[in-house]
């Protein structure tokens, strides 16, 4: 199970670690099992530990940014789209 996870996230793992890995995975999961036996019909569920209250703003349309004032600054631009150099790429 290990192996297969550190190739899901690509990790190239040392035998050692493999096996700290799976005992910590063991726990997590001895962990979960011992939560999955608990009794929680009668508890009610909570969203936030800390019943805080997030006031929301009135919903009025206004005008957005003229797109002259959105693309003044950028290095370059085609359209209305910002041009940038690809930071992202995958290798299997």
């Amino acid at each position: 199970m290990v192996e297969k996870l550190a190739k899901l996230a690509m990790l190239s793992l040392t035998e050692d670690e493999k096996k700290i890995l799976e005992k910590d995975i063991e726990k997590i999961l001895a962990h979960i099992n011992k939560l999955k036996n608990l009794d929680v019909n009668n508890v009610e569920p909570t969203f936030h530990p800390n019943q805080t209250y997030l006031p929301l703003r009135k919903d009025i349309p206004f005008r957005g940014i003229d797109i002259n004032d959105t693309f003044m600054n950028a290095p370059r631009r085609r359209n209305n789209f910002f041009i940038v150099k690809k930071v992202v790429s995958y290798e299997p």
